[in-house]
């Protein structure tokens, strides 16, 4: 099916060519990534919920990227400098362990948690294998405190 983006007032419209098949708000969070001709569209409607549409640009998708930018940030997928690698601190969780254990900075600071984490929790909350990972974390940190 041939899809048509539009934008009319404040929404954003995919359409077929002869109906509406979804209207998006533009007061949600919306971004766009695009690499050559394909689109990705992420749209935010609350923090817990990201949508993520993918749409190959048929012709002249660098117009159209340049259109879609006048209303919310378009960016190039290619773009990004390799210089945007992300090194990391630790290389192994037993690195992350001993540090953690080294440490002498109170451990009761709690910093903000994004607003998904509850919902992240509850989900290991469902997950019948969760109380057997806790045992093999707790085992862990038991055995590398020894170690410390």
């Amino acid at each position: 099916m041939n899809l048509i983006l539009r934008i009319h007032c404040d929404q954003l419209l995919i359409a077929s060519n002869t109906e509406i098949v979804e209207t998006i708000s533009m007061s949600n969070k919306i971004k766009g990534v695009y690499k050559e001709n394909a689109l990705i569209l992420f749209i935010s409607r609350a923090p817990e919920e990201l949508r993520k549409i993918k749409f190959q640009v048929k012709s002249n998708p660098s117009k159209c990227y340049e259109e879609l930018n006048k209303y919310f940030p378009v960016i190039n997928h290619s773009s990004k400098q390799p210089n945007d690698v992300i090194t990391p601190r630790y290389l192994n969780i037993e690195d992350v362990i001993s540090h953690v254990l080294k440490t002498k900075e109170p451990t009761n600071v709690i910093s903000h948690l994004p607003p998904s984490f509850k919902n992240f929790v509850r989900i290991c909350f469902l997950d019948p294998t969760f109380p057997k990972l806790v045992q093999d974390v707790q085992s862990i940190i038991c055995n590398e405190s020894k170690t410390v």
